[in-house]
């Protein structure tokens, strides 16, 4: 199908995007479902679940004037001397 050069051989489906392909990129896989401890290897990795979306992060907090004052005794809090 790449040496006829058909559009719908020419790109695949991968977790990035689509990706192209080439007659190198599909003889390496060739060479690698080959290899019996390479394929199970991929097998396992094929089997696993789609990771599940990231959670979307919380909304930005409006930020009405300058906000808290800091705590400027943290340091002395926490152990630290000031040199």
């Amino acid at each position: 199908m790449l040496g006829l050069k058909l559009k719908s051989a020419a790109t695949y489906m991968s977790p990035l995007g689509p990706r192209p392909r080439t007659e190198d990129k599909v003889r390496a896989a060739m060479a690698a479902l080959r290899d019996h401890e390479k394929r199970l290897a991929h097998e396992f990795w094929a089997s696993l679940p789609p990771p599940a979306a990231p959670p979307k992060p919380p909304p930005a907090p409006e930020t009405k004037g300058p906000g808290p004052a800091p705590f400027t005794g943290a340091f002395a809090a926490l152990g630290w001397r000031r040199s």
